[in-house]
């Protein structure tokens, strides 16, 4: 039996240089990646994407902030931690206590 599988595999075409490596097609972000798994019972964090200060102040005070309000840039290029926002904060990501407080942030 075992001689039987050896032979079947040795008779295998060997993988062509295009399809030895993997390819990755998948370029979302946060929001999207949440949206999705979500959308198939993962448990996902609750939050909504704001445009603009007033959006980002009406969605903060619907959440629950026991555990901070977390404000994150969706940012494709370089990660978080590596831009500089007009703000004047460093990164893309602040913990903030109070709907006000991301308010001011998002200006």
């Amino acid at each position: 039996m075992f001689a039987k599988h050896l032979l079947r595999s040795s008779m295998r075409q060997q993988p062509t240089m295009m399809t030895q490596y993997q390819r990755r097609f998948f370029d979302l972000h946060e929001f999207q990646s949440k949206y999705i798994m979500g959308k198939y019972g993962v448990n996902v964090q609750k939050g909504a994407i704001a445009l603009n200060e007033t959006d980002a102040a009406k969605i903060a005070s619907g959440l629950s902030n026991k555990g901070g309000l977390i404000l994150k840039a969706q940012v494709k290029a370089g990660g978080r931690g590596k831009g500089k926002l007009t703000s004047g904060l460093q990164g893309g990501v602040k913990i903030c206590k109070t709907p006000e407080q991301i308010k001011d942030f998002t200006k």
